[in-house]
């Protein structure tokens, strides 16, 4: 169909002439009716040669909604890993440590006295004179053997989340479990002696000879003047130490960049640490008692106990470096201010020498205050397998603020104590062996 003219003839495009005039031509716009029957050729044009449908939603195709995955990010149904693992990567959901630890430990020094050696009677009364002042040796903790005892220590901890993924972008492929670029971890540790700590020195003297404590006075050209039988003339001493030590921590451990050579983990949490001390110094004279003390009781006792519960934060960090794929060191540290309540438990038997009088008298005291800890290790890990590995390293704890039994002796005429010492420090350090294992 073509375009008219007016006076009946075919247009310089083409358009047949007609004979027949238009008379509905004369008064119609001839530019406007172009533009509409062009138009209309066009559409006609696109309807009969369009080669492609017009794109419809396919049923199988899952929609997008805002906080999900896209189907087409989400592995097929074949694949080995699922879409929680793929979103959450989590190869080792759970993780423990077990580890043999082979502890010797420090004790605060305090001095119980000197073995005199040959001592001879003054004269009148209970004193004496000490024949040889240079051969003396004095009486103390350091007598103590602390040898190393075996412990134990546990840890377990669950991995509550994880991210694959760095700032900029995932890095990881649906089909693949990705190593864990940060997580936030939850884990319960136990660290104590299997079992209770004992040690005891002895002290004898040779006929002739004396043991005298603190408690004795001394005069004038090494005069001797005892007060407290059979402590300050004794020909036989023992001391002896028990104490036992837990430890119990929970803490929340976040993983930086586990997937790179040197990764990071930073923990904070809770613990609570025991520790309680015991020391009994014995003191005996089997031979001659002093004058007026033949019906008193050749021994005496006396002994302290203490117990410290602390409580409190802690926050450290563990930096490992690989050496190669299955081989590690790995350095770690601890630090935290605890609450520490203390108490300590005094009594002491024996004779008041110039009453001849029995002597049984108990004390006690407690506290609270503040008190520090510090642990340090360095060990290294050789991977057995993808989820096994051992570790063998070297430990160490320090804590501060202490009430030991050995800072509780007094020896002035209260003869026990009725305050508390609380500037007592504890220093475990030894070996360590363990296994690691995740699952």
């Amino acid at each position: 169909m073509g375009c008219a003219s007016r006076d009946g003839l075919s247009d310089e495009d083409g358009c047949p002439g007609s004979a027949v005039h238009a008379p509905w031509l004369d008064n119609a716009p001839l530019a406007s009716g172009c533009r509409f029957m062009s138009a209309m050729w066009v559409v006609l044009l696109l309807i009969l040669f369009q080669d492609s449908a017009v794109p419809v939603v396919r049923a199988d195709d899952a929609p997008f909604h805002l906080g999900m995955v896209p189907a087409s990010f989400a592995p097929s149904e074949t694949s080995d890993v699922g879409l929680r693992e793929w979103i959450v990567p989590t190869p080792f959901d759970w993780y423990a440590e077990l580890s043999m630890v082979y502890f010797d430990r420090t004790i605060n020094e305090a001095n119980f006295g000197q073995h005199l050696g040959p001592v001879q009677m003054s004269g009148a009364g209970n004193s004496f004179f000490d024949i040889n002042p240079r051969d003396n040796r004095p009486i103390t903790t350091n007598d103590l053997n602390m040898e190393p005892k075996a412990g134990l220590r546990f840890l377990v901890g669950r991995t509550i989340w994880a991210d694959p993924c760095d700032d900029r972008c995932c890095v990881s492929k649906p089909s693949e479990v990705p190593d864990h670029l940060r997580s936030l971890s939850i884990e319960l540790g136990y660290l104590g002696l299997l079992q209770q700590q004992q040690t005891t020195a002895r002290y004898a003297a040779q006929p002739g000879s004396a043991i005298a404590s603190q408690f004795i006075n001394t005069g004038a050209s090494d005069i001797y003047n005892p007060v407290v039988w059979p402590f300050d003339y004794a020909n036989l001493n023992t001391l002896t130490y028990r104490s036992r030590f837990d430890s119990a921590e929970l803490n929340l451990r976040y993983t930086t960049s586990a997937g790179r050579r040197m990764p990071v983990d930073v923990l904070a949490g809770v613990r609570y640490m025991k520790l309680q001390e015991n020391l009994d110094y014995m003191a005996g004279n089997t031979g001659q008692p002093l004058p007026g003390l033949a019906g008193a009781s050749p021994y005496g006792m006396y002994s302290t106990r203490t117990e410290n519960d602390l409580i409190g934060l802690q926050v450290g960090g563990d930096l490992r470096y690989r050496l190669t794929s299955g081989w590690s060191l790995m350095g770690r540290g601890r630090g935290g201010l605890m609450v520490n309540s203390a108490s300590q438990r005094s009594n002491i038997s024996g004779a008041m020498i110039a009453t001849a009088l029995p002597l049984n008298e108990s004390s006690g005291a407690s506290g609270v205050g503040f008190a520090s800890l510090f642990e340090f290790g360095i060990h290294t890990n050789y991977q057995l397998s993808s989820n096994v590995s051992l570790m063998v390293g070297y430990q160490g704890l320090f804590l501060s603020d202490l009430s030991t039994a050995s800072r509780q002796y007094m020896w002035n005429n209260e003869l026990t104590s009725r305050q508390l010492d609380r500037n007592g420090s504890l220093f475990f350090f030894g070996p360590a062996a363990g296994i690691e294992w995740r699952w």
